[in-house]
């Protein structure tokens, strides 16, 4: 098979454990933290590419910016898919009634739970706060809330095009993240604050999830934040 070549950049991809051997945890759990372990990774890769020749639109740049902005949207889909399962297996929903898989998403999780015990769970409720807050404006043309920033980043990259650029008058490419009240940044900057936001926000959804019912066995993460 042929096709173009890259320059090499020096970066050298992952190879093994599994993701349950390197996050020590049942499949279920460390498939979120692996989420979280990948955006980590391409971000570290974004931080380095970009001190070496800042963020024009090389291939290294799109790919380590589309690789931490999905993997982080991922992380919390795969929580929430935790969280609706572990509730239907305490709530004893028949196996024809859960929910299909495409179906799954945070709404779909409050109704499941509502007017339930489970919902007499502070903790649930405290999360639900600070999960809809994260999601506020989601579906408006001007998302708000961190998560809804970063998915809409995510979408545009994924299906549109690369993040828009600014030039500085020293010549060098400066990330638009082009959402309210996200100014021009350095990508490396947001992308390690949302790691840290996406890793503790997980860990409290699939901790919650345990409560309900049980989801895996896990060790406390072995995880240093960004900030």
């Amino acid at each position: 098979m042929t096709f173009p070549e890259a320059v090499p950049s020096g970066i050298s991809f992952p190879g093994r454990p599994t993701y349950a051997e390197l996050l020590e945890s049942d499949e279920r759990i460390a498939w979120v933290r692996f989420k979280v372990w990948s955006a980590d990774w391409y971000t570290g890769t974004l931080g380095g590419l970009g001190a070496e020749d800042g963020y024009d639109r090389y291939i290294g740049i799109e790919m380590a910016l589309d690789g931490a902005l999905s993997a982080l949207s991922a992380a919390f889909d795969a929580a929430v898919v935790l969280m609706i399962e572990s509730a239907e297996e305490a709530l004893q929903v028949p196996e024809e009634k859960r929910l299909a898989p495409h179906k799954y998403n945070w709404e779909a999780f409050k109704r499941t739970v509502q007017g339930t015990l489970l919902t007499a769970s502070n903790a649930l409720s405290e999360l639900s706060v600070d999960v809809d807050d994260a999601l506020e404006g989601a579906n408006s043309d001007n998302p708000v809330g961190w998560l809804a920033v970063l998915r809409r980043l995510r979408n545009r990259a994924t299906h549109r095009t690369t993040l828009a650029r600014t030039w500085a008058i020293d010549h060098d490419a400066h990330i638009v993240l082009g959402v309210t009240e996200v100014p021009e940044l350095d990508p490396f900057e947001y992308l390690k604050l949302s790691c840290d936001q996406v890793s503790d926000l997980t860990e409290r959804m699939h901790g919650i999830a345990n409560q309900f019912g049980y989801v895996g066995a896990s060790t406390p993460l072995a995880r240093t934040r960004w900030g």
